[in-house]
């Protein structure tokens, strides 16, 4: 005979202290969510890629540590690279981009994991999503 195992609803705490916890778990994970985004938001003066001798460089420079998708992600480089003076500007698009943003990284989940989010597209912010070189 097969015994069935009861679930423990209460964990031996009263449903206020529950709530209570929930709270307080809430509100930390909140504030550290703020704090991450204020440190990816400081500037730390690599944004010009100026040190990049190609475009790939330039691409791996502007999307290290960007939390963008690859849609919006290709757009903005893209932009950034029309506005410089890059070799071969005029054949560049934005299709072109995010196939080298694919090609030299990937985009990391630092956060809260989703198993059905789009790696490439999703913006929960508790995924805490980052571009690696």
């Amino acid at each position: 005979m097969a015994e069935h195992k009861r679930k423990r609803s209460d964990l031996g705490m009263q449903p206020e202290e529950v709530r209570a916890r929930a709270s307080a778990l809430r509100e930390e994970m909140e504030g550290l969510l703020r704090y991450f985004r204020e440190v990816m938001a400081e500037d730390l003066g690599l944004g010009s890629c100026g040190g990049a001798t190609s475009q790939k460089g330039a691409i791996a420079c502007f999307m290290e540590e960007s939390d963008l998708p690859l849609s919006r992600l290709g757009e903005v480089i893209h932009a950034r690279l029309k506005e410089g003076d890059w070799k071969g500007k005029g054949d560049l698009t934005v299709a072109a981009v995010k196939g080298v943003v694919v090609a030299v990284g990937q985009r990391v989940a630092y956060g809260i994991p989703n198993p059905d989010a789009d790696v490439l597209e999703d913006e929960s912010p508790s995924c805490l999503w980052c571009w690696e070189v």
